[in-house]
């Protein structure tokens, strides 16, 4: 199979083909459920649907199914495309690049480094809440957005702790440059041995190299000498892994510490979780943004100095002290001030649509609501932080303090729009759906009751109101596709009520409308019966119009107005009939 010539998985439309791995293609599709997003799909290669390859598959897709976190890439699908034989799933695509890819053209600043570090905890914390232990950290696993948004994938060989157990003693699952002793000695690891492998990943992301490039005796390209040697070594008390600072880059003393901790020997000896670690790590990124040469600024130097180092040093000092950082903390204020609007202005909305859900029946599913204000609350704790951060630089004109606020904001955003999106899924779109059909249905009714042509004065305005019964475009998503589903609802409740308008207008006018049909068709029956040739037919069309005539003075009587109409036209139809056969003539023989 030539995977590159395929079009469509399933019923998603491929778009470009991304890249392969050991045992899955990747590529990126169109949800036709939502047109125009993107989504990144992983599909089994044939000769990996049994086995252990395929286990993994099934566990990364149902692990991370039950996953949501900005942190972590979320899965939306997994299912068997047919036509193939082969197993998929659909997850979050992002645009972007690995950590592996990026560390190719060189290291990361302290900035950046621990940034990504600190995302890749916060996803991490979430998948330790829920006692799933990745297990296999490592910079090809970190998926870096364009939106500057890190995310942790590839749960493939994932564990939940408590099924520790089913990993057979002796049997080392991962990847060997980034293992901890005990998980390259196949003992059975916890959320701790995560926490050693962002150690190490931290360690490559600052510096460039993995750390056994250091190490004489290992060659770094062999997984099997990596395992041997780190399963080997001495596990004492706060024995700490063998880390080498190089000179170039210079690393702050404050995240040498937490690297050393990250990867102690002994699990226990290292940072309880990865809030903790990720606490740690802000902290030392605040005091560096604060001092950012304070601890490693070369001795030579201060030493060389003399008067005219003083004098430059007070000129560059009043440019990078005073000047560059206002600039600087204008252009980032600019920034974060429109990404704030933008955050409020989706939770607004957001919480605009939860609102007006009060009172509606059927009301949405309890455990519906109870996640959406879940996804909700989470959002709201992320646009604090945002605003924490916004003021707290606004009274220091703090660059980065703008730069923290905007990674926030942006984080708050998705979880509002997956609330909306979650309400629009499960209630909005179907109750829309079902009220617009209705709507529909009493105008039909209306219009073949005659009320189109009846003259009515509400007609017009119905009709006017139709269109808002029309499907909204799906790729508006999130809270815009919420809040069209909910203007549906509006407009379905705004035809109902001017359906029933228009219907009492009919009623009253039935009277005038009846008395209409009458008069039409005794004309239509002074002109059949004028003298004429005869034709086949004729007489039978006049019986019927005759007929038709009296139960129609039958009805009108009885003040059965509607029924009179509809006998009425039905005498002037076949009166017509009977003209225009007598005008034919007989035929010619």
């Amino acid at each position: 199979m030539d995977v590159r010539s395929l079009s469509q998985i399933g019923p998603y439309r491929i778009t470009r083909y991304i890249d392969e791995g050991a045992f899955a293609w990747v590529f990126e599709v169109v949800d036709p459920k939502f047109a125009g997003r993107r989504l990144a799909l992983k599909m089994l290669m044939p000769e990996a649907a049994a086995g252990e390859e395929f286990r993994r598959f099934e566990a990364e897709a149902r692990l991370l199914a039950g996953i949501d976190h900005p942190n972590i890439v979320t899965i939306f699908d997994f299912g068997k495309d047919e036509q193939h034989g082969n197993f998929y799933y659909t997850m979050t695509y992002v645009e972007g690049e690995t950590l592996r890819q990026r560390l190719a053209r060189g290291p990361l600043s302290v900035e950046d480094a621990c940034r990504v570090t600190i995302e890749v905890l916060d996803g991490l914390a979430h998948l330790h809440d829920q006692r799933i232990v990745h297990r296999d950290i490592k910079p090809a696993n970190v998926l870096i957005g364009r939106d500057g948004r890190s995310r942790l994938s590839d749960l493939g060989i994932a564990r939940v702790e408590t099924e520790r157990s089913k990993t057979r003693t002796g049997t080392a699952v991962g990847t060997a440059l980034y293992m901890s002793p005990e998980q390259a000695r196949g003992r059975p690891v916890d959320t701790r041995s995560d926490l050693f492998s962002v150690g190490l990943t931290l360690y490559e992301a600052l510096t460039g190299n993995v750390v056994y490039d250091h190490v004489d005796s290992v060659d770094s390209t062999s997984g099997m000498d990596v395992l041997i040697y780190i399963g080997g070594l001495d596990q004492q008390r706060n024995a700490e892994f063998k880390l080498v600072f190089p000179d170039e880059p210079p690393l702050p003393r404050s995240l040498k510490r937490i690297l050393r901790k990250a990867c102690r020997l002994r699990a226990e000896d290292r940072y309880a979780d990865a809030r903790e670690m990720r606490d740690a790590l802000r902290e030392a990124l605040d005091d560096y943004r604060r001092h950012p040469k304070a601890d490693h600024i070369p001795m030579k130097w201060v030493i060389a100095g003399g008067a005219g180092l003083a004098a430059l040093v007070a000129v560059l000092g009043i440019y990078f002290g005073v000047v560059q950082p206002r600039v600087e903390a204008g252009r980032e204020r600019e920034q974060a001030t429109a990404v704030l609007e933008e955050t409020l202005r989706v939770a607004d909305a957001a919480k605009a649509i939860i609102r007006s859900l009060g009172g509606m029946r059927p009301a949405p599913a309890p455990e519906l609501l109870d996640g959406v204000e879940r996804r909700i609350e989470r959002a709201d704790v992320y646009l604090d932080d945002g605003r924490q951060n916004f003021d707290a630089a606004d009274s220091q004109g703090d660059v980065h303090g703008y730069q923290a606020a905007v990674t926030y904001l942006r984080d708050a955003q998705p979880h509002y729009e997956r609330a909306c999106a979650a309400l629009s899924e499960g209630y909005l779109q179907a109750t829309a759906d079902t009220r617009a059909r209705a709507s529909r249905e009493a105008v039909a009714k209306l219009r073949a009751d005659g009320a189109a042509e009846a003259g009515l004065g509400g007609w017009g305005e119905l009709e006017e109101l139709l269109p808002g019964l029309s499907d909204p475009d799906e790729r508006l998503g999130g809270c815009g596709l919420a809040d069209a589903q909910l203007a549906r609802i509006h407009a379905a409740g705004a035809v109902s009520v001017a359906a029933a308008a228009v219907t009492r207008e009919l009623q009253a006018a039935w009277p005038r409308l009846a008395d209409e049909a009458r008069v039409a068709a005794l004309q239509a029956r002074e002109i059949a019966l004028e003298p004429s040739v005869e034709a086949p037919g004729y007489r039978t069309a006049v019986r019927e119009g005759k007929r038709a005539l009296v139960g129609g003075e039958i009805e009108l009587e009885r003040q059965s107005y509607r029924a009179a109409r509809d006998a009425f036209r039905s005498s002037r139809e076949a009166f017509l009939e009977a003209t225009a056969l007598r005008e034919a003539g007989p035929p010619r023989g």
